[in-house]
Parts: C-alpha cells; structure tokens; sequence
C-alpha cells in the first residue's frame, strides 16, 4: 500500500486527468478515472480508521478505540491485514475490561488473519497466555508464551514476558 501523500497525489492526477477528458468529449475514460479516483479515497478513509483505531489501543486510549470500532458496521468487508488489526484492538478492548473470554477469541482470530508486526503478535500471544494463566490452563498459557518469545518486542513487553516466564516456571506441573 502507498503512503497517504502519494495516494493522495494518485487521487489528483485521477481527478485532472478525468477533468479533461471530459473538456475533450472522452466522457468513459472520465468516468474511470473519476471512479479509481473514488476508490482511491474510499481505500484511504477505511484503511486509516482501522490504524487509527489500532493507534488509541495500543496507547492505552480504549474508551476511543472502542468507540471508533462500534463504527465499523462490516467488519467482514474489511480487508484480510484490515480484519487482524481490527480484531486485535477488539482484543485489547476486551483485555482492558477483563473480558477474557471475548479478548481470548478476538486476539486467537487477529493471529489467524495475520498480524503483519512481529510486536503486535509477540502482544497478542502475550495477552492469550496472560488468560490462560488466570484461567489455570498453564501449559496452554506456556505454549502461547513460547510463541510470543520468538519474536523481537520492545523492551517493555520483552520484561514482561521474562516475568511470566519466571512465574510459569514456578508452578508446578501437576497444578496444569
């Protein structure tokens, strides 16, 4: 995908282009361009709520994030990369309101659509061990954990995951 300033760009030349076409009687390729044009902008107003909303989640802002999403009225129309991102804010909605049930399905399905950040699935597979392990389910919790200490974080969330890493070594295997 384009940055926004080239899109932006692309949506001009659409629209000059289309302009004269019609000042020279060529009205279908206007109608084209006006339409690339259109979808050019539609394309860049989706994309941008979905980072937008991803923005305010990972910040800490989940009463926006959450706002923002009850807007999406279709999330099935959104792209594959769109559906992740969205469905992992969802989790980290869910997370913040300690609704584990419904963050453990949103985060589950955010991996399966395919984070594309090695942070945000290092993050989701982070918060899926944290549930498991409130839920008592060590070793589920320890396989989540594995797989979010395979991938390059932060240092910030690479400190937590030694500390969980810590406390799951700690308990005993016939408490799993």
């Amino acid at each position: 995908m384009f940055p926004p300033k080239v899109r932006f760009a692309f949506v001009i030349i659409c629209a000059a282009v289309g302009i004269y076409s019609f000042t020279q009687a060529q009205v279908f390729p206007g109608i084209a361009l006006f339409m690339v044009g259109g979808l050019l902008v539609y394309g860049h107003i989706s994309y941008n709520r979905i980072a937008l909303i991803y923005k305010h989640a990972i910040s800490g802002d989940f009463a926006l994030a959450e706002a923002q999403l009850k807007k999406i009225k279709n999330a099935a129309s959104l792209s594959k990369e769109q559906q992740a991102y969205y469905h992992f804010a969802k989790g980290m909605v869910a997370m913040n309101k300690t609704a584990f049930e419904d963050a453990g399905r949103e985060l589950s399905l955010a991996i399966d659509f395919g984070l594309e950040k090695e942070d945000d699935i290092a993050v989701a597979n982070f918060y899926l061990a944290k549930i498991y392990f409130s839920l008592s389910s060590f070793v589920v919790a320890r396989e989540y954990l594995d797989k979010a200490m395979k991938y390059k974080t932060h240092p910030n969330l690479e400190t937590h995951i030694k500390q969980m890493d810590l406390v799951l070594k700690q308990t005993r295997p016939e408490d799993n």
